[in-house]
């Protein structure tokens, strides 16, 4: 009997963890970009600092590296096969199906815009006003049509304000997105069954050298020189 109780409760933790949710939430507020990740009662919070200072170090290094590319272009490029076509296709359905579940499975969790509107010239702002404002409608009017969206009526809001005194534009900006673990692991199933495929296919399609009509037409010349 006790050791009833202990499957049943791991089975509750399991199925409690299937069901947490985990969201992504993008912000922009007239300083630096900071994503922040929510799971559960917890959030971690990123800044775009460290990301600029990697930036840095990254193209600091790059001539080193560009130079040996240069002399390897120097030498000759290679063309991508035709056949490379039954690779492509095979990474094409995946990524549709990953993006078709995620779209089924993705709530919509915050969408955030307040534009400020400001420039030397009040014409030029009262123009650069109408076609923003424009735009913005229409992408509100998107947030508002997903189904799997936040009901709350400050978490889908849009703000678009021309100010003719001040001489600079402010933004701030913020969406967010959310997932069950459950549904997380379903798109990643997606993508693993994907490369599964893809490894499934004779090496030689798989670098490009012929295609899967040609490889099988060579196998079924083989088997007839053996029969």
């Amino acid at each position: 009997m006790i050791a009833l109780y202990i499957v049943g409760g791991i089975l509750l933790l399991i199925l409690l963890l299937l069901l947490v949710k985990i969201g992504v939430y993008f912000s922009y507020y007239g300083k630096t970009p900071e994503v922040a990740v929510k799971i559960a009662f917890f959030t971690l919070r990123f800044d775009s600092k460290d990301v600029k200072e990697q930036a840095k170090e990254r193209a600091a290094d790059k001539p080193e590296k560009d130079g040996g590319k240069k002399e390897k272009e120097g030498k000759g490029e290679k063309k991508a096969s035709p056949a490379i076509k039954d690779s492509l296709a095979v990474f094409k359905d995946g990524i549709l199906r990953f993006w078709r579940k995620y779209k089924r499975y993705a709530r919509l969790e915050r969408y955030i815009v307040k534009i400020n509107l400001g420039t030397d010239d009040p014409a030029r702002t009262a123009v650069l006003y109408g076609g923003v404002a424009t735009v913005a409608a229409s992408l509100h009017a998107w947030a508002m049509s997903v189904k799997k969206r936040s009901r709350k009526v400050k978490d889908i809001y849009t703000e678009v304000k021309p100010d003719f005194i001040a001489e600079k534009t402010d933004v701030a900006a913020e969406v967010g997105f959310s997932l069950r673990v459950w549904q997380i692991l379903s798109c990643l199933w997606t993508l693993y069954s994907t490369y599964k495929r893809y490894k499934k296919l004779p090496p030689k399609v798989r670098k490009g050298d012929v295609t899967t009509e040609q490889n099988e037409k060579g196998d079924s010349k083989d088997d007839k020189r053996q029969a």
